[in-house]
């Protein structure tokens, strides 16, 4: 039977989709069925011990180290020591960098969250977190997210600025050929951000990498060339990623054919989508749905 208690005020939602909740369970239990996020979402355990259940894997973690879901990851949480748990969960809209970082470094913030040709989630253990200020940042989260007034909603929004740049700093300082790879001048950086955005508005029509240069303003070589140098994908490669995602979300939540999804995320043909699905997923739209069905969209 499922047991838990959500600490009264400890929801905070603003228009730029910061959610802080806290969670507290007396005993094992399935804290959470598989689930998906449009948003990027962070767990940290300050007490017990939960298993995490991935498209992939299945692993624990413990009081503590703390985690990052990339959006679109789809996960289960259940809480396995004896005396129950206790987790805080983070979660924001990749929008929020626009507030937080220029153009210039805009896809630095990105990639990391993203967490580009990686797996859905990243595990930070007790000795990486006191190696960095992820986890005073993340006190900080804690500190101030019930707190109310004129200034509450500012406060709440630089404490989970200050965590974004904690952790992609660690990231990039344990990984610094990620960075290096990522090494783009003033000008290339602005117009990856430019395209990045022009596929997020446009993935569900027909465009092409032609019509993304011909938007910024550059020549189709020229555009070709820095999209894959600065992601490491061809701008159809990029393309397709964003519109599989859209769609396993449109799977779980909709009842319509898998053709008409198809069609709705940007694919021109059902037979090209079920070729790029199982190439992205490692199985056809039809076993995801069958895998997955009761998964639950919570945003």
């Amino acid at each position: 039977m499922k047991s838990f208690f959500i600490e009264p005020n400890a929801r905070t939602t603003s228009n730029n989709g910061i959610i802080v909740e806290k969670y507290v369970f007396t005993h094992p239990c399935h804290a959470e069925e598989m689930h998906i996020h449009s948003s990027v979402e962070v767990l940290y355990i300050t007490r017990g011990t939960l298993e995490i259940i991935t498209n992939s894997s299945t692993f624990t973690l413990h009081a503590g180290e703390l985690l990052l879901f990339k959006k679109y990851a789809i996960h289960a949480i259940n809480v396995i020591s004896d005396d129950g748990c206790e987790y805080y969960m983070v979660k924001f809209h990749m929008s929020i960098l626009n507030d937080f970082t220029s153009a210039e470094y805009f896809y630095y913030y990105y990639a990391f969250l993203s967490l580009d040709g990686k797996s859905d989630n990243l595990v930070w253990h007790h000795n990486e977190l006191a190696e960095s200020r992820i986890l005073t940042t993340m006190n900080e989260i804690i500190e101030t997210y019930t707190n109310e007034g004129i200034y509450a909603f500012f406060e709440l929004k630089l404490c989970v600025g200050a965590f974004i740049l904690a952790m992609t700093q660690d990231y990039y300082n344990r990984s610094p050929e990620q960075l290096n790879s990522l090494t783009l001048n003033e000008a290339m950086a602005r117009n990856i951000k430019k395209a990045i955005e022009f596929v997020n508005v446009n993935y569900d029509k027909p465009i092409t990498a032609a019509d993304a240069a011909k938007t910024i303003g550059l020549s189709y070589n020229y555009f070709s060339n820095c999209f894959s140098k600065a992601t490491g994908k061809t701008f159809t490669q990029y393309l397709n990623k964003v519109r599989i995602n859209q769609a396993k979300y449109q799977l779980l939540i909709s009842e319509k054919p898998i053709s008409i999804i198809a069609e709705l995320v940007g694919f021109e043909t059902p037979s090209y989508f079920a070729q790029e699905f199982r190439r992205q997923m490692g199985m056809t739209p039809s076993e995801f749905i069958k895998k997955h069905k009761r998964t639950r969209p919570l945003d």
